[in-house]
């Protein structure tokens, strides 16, 4: 076998592995009843997220909620966030807002009918060494009058 052929396995099967047992430093548990939806991050020790009010030109990517354009509900305002803790990061230069260990976030919302919701939820998870890239978490949830 090629010694090319050899690494790029060799390579491809470590970032497999890697992927497939790497830690989840953030798992996300999405809920509804006829009046909310309900998102729940627990964040791994040492770990947080992002505010959907940090600013963005500071460096750190806010948490955004987005619902897929449908018939089934209305959102009533923006989603509500606990109060987040608010610090200087020297990483980024400035002020971040932040959650750490865990943060309930909910929608509020008009029922029209009963069916399926889809959505995404986009954050960045940093420690005090690093960020990961902005990650992307694609969710469908039946809602139910």
């Amino acid at each position: 076998m090629d010694s090319r052929l050899r690494i790029f396995l060799i390579v491809l099967l470590l970032s497999i592995f890697s992927h497939l047992f790497a830690q989840q430093e953030v798992s996300w548990t999405i809920s509804t009843d006829s009046k909310t939806i309900n998102y729940i991050a627990d964040i791994e020790d040492g770990w947080h997220i992002y505010s959907q009010y940090t600013n963005p030109d500071v460096g750190p990517i806010p948490t955004k909620f987005t619902i897929k354009k449908n018939n089934i509900i209305r959102r009533i305002g923006k989603v509500i966030e606990p109060a987040p803790i608010k610090a200087y990061d020297d990483n980024f230069g400035g002020d971040v807002m932040y959650f750490e260990s865990k943060a309930e976030f909910t929608q509020e919302l008009i029922l029209k009918s009963s069916g399926y919701i889809k959505g995404t939820i986009t954050y960045m998870v940093c420690n005090d060494q690093k960020c990961l890239p902005p990650t992307d978490v694609n969710f469908e949830i039946e809602i139910k009058e």
